[in-house]
């Protein structure tokens, strides 16, 4: 009978004793903006602002506000309609840019942005 002698992977690439892991955990909000849909958005529009602002404001307005200004990006589009719950968005800021947005409005974000 023969036995080999081979050692065994660990699940989850656990580190070993003295060296550091090759891949370092970076914090989601330092990494490059994700595309996300328009539903996204506009759920986090609906959780953020206050119940009696939300009825008032013309969302679909601002949304070419922010896309003249080039803040807001379509990577994808799926079909003819730029407005279907199907096309891609993304933000084209970077967190510190995030950070002093909010701060000239008086809004702490860091209390929305999930780790």
């Amino acid at each position: 009978m023969k036995t080999t002698e081979r050692k065994r992977r660990r699940k989850g690439g656990g580190a070993i004793a003295g060296r550091e892991s090759k891949n370092r955990k970076i914090p989601r909000h330092l990494l490059s903006p994700s595309p996300f849909p328009l539903d996204r958005l506009l759920a986090i529009l609906q959780a953020v602002l206050p119940h009696d602002l939300t009825p008032t404001i013309d969302i679909y307005t601002q949304l070419a506000t922010l896309c003249s200004l080039r803040l807001l990006l379509r990577t994808a589009v799926v079909g003819g309609d730029v407005l279907e719950p199907g096309a891609k968005w993304k933000v084209n800021f970077g967190w510190e840019y995030a950070l002093k947005l909010a701060r000239s409005v008086g809004f702490d974000i860091t209390d929305h942005v999930a780790e």
